[in-house]
């Protein structure tokens, strides 16, 4: 305020500015002069309630700050953007893969658990894919263990038989090497709708072999035509063999070991079903069998080695075919193939090769056999007994597991000898002294420098599906512990057939030296007695078995004819997206479809940790074009280097090329997997004003394949529950919506099922 212009009171003056407290009297009679009121006092509830403000958002800073810096509320999973930056060149101009490996250590490192599930996919082996039903940035509670999913290469994933063909296209466009679609003929095309995919190579649930990759994927995919039809697969064997009789084929049945489902079904034929053929045409059908034909089978009654003998010295066709375990971590040890040939005498010979291929004859693996003699190798030890003038002889095999009737038999490679100076000798004619081997006939005994090795002798155990597991378990051929060990698994499924393999890292003692008591008893390979054969491990468990891969035919790929797929590319890389339907349908009708999904489809989505700590924005277009921005930022990770904190990045672009509308109201989408483009290089930094930006992939849209569209006014009750915990916005409060207020897109290729949603709120 100005200074007044009255007259200066009387009395001591305040030099700091506030009146004096002598303040003049008016004269009596006369109004009294106008004064300045004293200041008001502040309210104390005003200042209670600043105060009590002031501490709530100190509070609220740090109760962000220690949240944020993962003191409380869980951890976030490992970024793998930031683990390929140490990687992110490989010296060749391309970008590092991110080793699923690294991202373990990453996450127990913040103290989570670990533990690693092989998925089919275009990268290297053993490189990061995602984490199964989460992402990278989520929040985890300490100590939760994390499945990690690591690239087994390409394959054929498990659950692709019966599917329309072009609803698998995005999965196998990404497999980086050429799929080719093939025309199998069925007749029944209610069992087989046309279209659908009925068979592949390989087998459905595992890996394509390194030497095939430049071959490829086969996917048969299901059409009309003359011929032998796919659907005989899984038919009684006796009523299509009356069937292909009565069309003038010469048919034969053939037995071979299968599963219980499959036990008098035809499981596979030659010509190969789907296969084009003309009526006269001999055919050799395959039908199913159980334990109930191991003898029948596996023993030799033909007497070509030894009139009146059953023997053990071949091996049948029967047991040929791609055996894995049920969970396969890595294809070249967690599956085997048995394979036929023929010996200079043209008898059947069986090949054992580690994974899930084997060569065009049996040299090209390890030979098999029941029978190990190599001391002597004279029928009589490979039989189990021989008729001669009426009377019956026991021989060397009198005692092996296939002659307790319980629908399993052991084999093996390697025969009974021993090791001596690095070569294998026959403990029956050689000695070995000081290393040396030497005719036994000059050895005064056996000085402890030959020895019998587990590892020079493979042994399996083969179990038909229905075979008697508990009586062998009982019967004492497996080691005691190991039926314990076995009991407290999940138990194998005795329904299916399977091969166990001995394994040597579960024994103590897998070298033993050769004695004058055991010069005739290698106690690694079975022996009549079994006085000193040491007891199999491991028994027979879900995780220890390898079960026969079901085959749906043995098919002659090469003589099928080419299909085009919609959204499928051609085996050269090139995008099939132009191409007719597997079923015909008109292009025409096809742009309707897409035109119609796109026009629902045409919004702006949001896809974050819901948290502010990452997040991906997307826009799509009516014309199927999209683009979009991923980022995720740590303001504190930069250290002094980038005070301003680091940021994964990734600006996109792509294009939605196919539309299928589906049953339940959604659409299928395909993406062009080859156009999603990103600005500048995956792995590349750069400083951007004092924080480091990283390029990454776009969370969410990569690898971008096949999307479920879920149209606006669909139901939420109908959304599964992966679904909705992409969807805090919408399911996070009490005011769920109960149909979605806008689209949302599932990316149904990259196993996690991330979800963008519109008009989120």
């Amino acid at each position: 305020m100005p200074p007044a212009t009255a007259a200066t009171p009387s009395g001591p003056v305040v030099h700091s500015g506030v009146a004096a407290t002598t303040v003049p009297v008016a004269p009596a009679g006369t109004a009294a002069p106008t004064t300045a009121a004293a200041p008001a006092k502040p309210d104390r509830m005003v200042l209670l309630l600043a105060a009590l403000l002031a501490v709530l958002v100190v509070a609220g800073i740090a109760l962000f700050a220690t949240w944020k810096a993962e003191l409380w509320g869980g951890r976030s999973l490992p970024d793998p953007a930031s683990i390929a930056v140490a990687a992110s060149d490989t010296g060749d101009g391309q970008t590092a893969e991110v080793k699923a490996s690294d991202v373990t250590a990453a996450l127990k490192a913040k103290g989570f658990g670990a533990r690693t599930e092989q998925v089919f996919s275009g990268k290297t082996e053993g490189s990061f894919v995602g984490y199964k039903g989460t992402q990278p940035g989520a929040r985890m509670p300490k100590g939760a263990v994390i499945t990690v999913q690591e690239s087994a290469g390409p394959g054929v994933p498990k659950g692709v038989i019966g599917k329309q063909a072009e609803q698998v296209t995005s999965t196998f466009n990404t497999m980086g090497v050429p799929v080719h679609y093939k025309k199998v003929i069925v007749n029944d095309t209610k069992r087989m709708p046309e279209g659908s995919v009925v068979a592949t190579y390989p087998a459905a649930g595992t890996g394509l072999p390194e030497d095939k990759r430049d071959e490829g994927i086969y996917i048969g995919v299901a059409g009309k035509g003359d011929g032998i039809g796919a659907d005989i697969v899984g038919q009684d064997a006796a009523d299509v063999r009356s069937e292909l009789e009565s069309q003038g084929y010469d048919v034969t049945v053939k037995r071979h070991f299968a599963s219980e489902n499959m036990v008098g079904k035809v499981i596979g034929a030659d010509p190969a079903p789907g296969s084009p053929t003309t009526s006269g045409e001999s055919i050799t059908l395959y039908q199913g069998v159980d334990a109930g034909s191991v003898n029948d089978l596996m023993i030799d009654t033909s007497g070509q080695s030894q009139p009146g003998a059953r023997t053990l010295y071949m091996m049948s066709d029967a047991i040929t075919g791609t055996y894995c375990k049920a969970t396969i971590t890595d294809i070249d040890k967690d599956c085997m193939t048995l394979s036929a040939g023929e010996n200079d005498y043209g008898d059947t010979t069986i090949s054992q090769t580690w994974g899930s291929s084997a060569g065009s004859d049996s040299s090209d693996g390890t030979e098999v056999s029941q029978c190990f003699a190599s001391n002597g190798g004279d029928v009589a030890r490979c039989s189990i007994d021989i008729t001669s003038d009426g009377q019956k002889y026991e021989g060397g095999s009198k005692n092996r597991l296939i002659t307790k009737n319980w629908g399993m038999f052991d084999f093996g490679s390697g025969g009974e000898g021993a090791m001596c100076g690095g070569q294998m000798i026959s403990t029956w004619f050689d000695g070995c002294r000081n290393g040396v081997p030497s005719a036994r006939s000059e050895s005064d005994g056996w000085d402890g420098s030959a020895t019998y090795e587990m590892k020079s002798n493979n042994l399996f155990v083969y179990v038909a599906a229905g075979a008697n597991i508990k009586a062998a378990e009982d019967g004492g051929y497996f080691d005691a512990d190991s039926v314990k060990a076995a009991g407290k698994q999940k138990a194998v499924d005795g329904d299916r057939t399977f091969i166990l393999y001995r394994d040597p890292a579960l024994y103590d003692q897998t070298s033993v030296k050769v004695t004058k008591e055991n010069v005739d008893d290698n106690p690694f390979v079975p022996s009549t007695d079994d006085t000193n054969d040491v007891k199999f491990k491991p028994a027979a468990s879900d995780a220890t078995a390898y079960y026969l891969v079901d085959q749906t035919g043995d098919y002659d790929w090469d003589s099928m004819t080419n299909l085009a797929v919609k959204g499928a590319k051609d085996s050269d890389g090139s995008s099939g997206d132009s191409s007719s339907t597997a079923q015909g349908k008109s292009n025409t009708a096809a742009d309707k479809v897409f035109k119609e999904a796109m026009k629902e489809a045409a919004e702006e989505y949001g896809f974050s940790s819901g948290a502010g700590g990452w997040g991906t924005s997307l826009t799509v277009h009516e014309d199927g074009t999209f683009e979009g921005t991923y980022i995720d930022t740590d303001l504190g990770g930069g250290g002094s280097e980038y005070p301003r904190g680091t940021r994964s990045q990734s600006e996109f672009s792509g294009k939605f090329v196919s539309a299928k509308k589906n049953d339940d109201g959604t659409y299928t989408l395909q993406c062009d997997t080859k156009g999603l483009k990103i600005k500048g290089t995956v792995g590349d930094s750069y400083d951007e004003n004092g924080a480091k930006v990283t390029i990454t992939e776009p969370y969410g849209m990569s690898p971008c394949g096949e999307f479920t569209l879920y149209p606006k006014g669909y139901a939420v009750s109908r959304l599964s529950d992966a679904m909705k915990g992409w969807g805090a916005g919408y399911f996070g409060s009490d005011r769920q919506a109960s149909t979605l207020p806008g689209p949302a897109l599932v990316n149904e290729t990259s196993g996690s099922g991330e979800t963008f949603y519109s008009n989120l709120v």
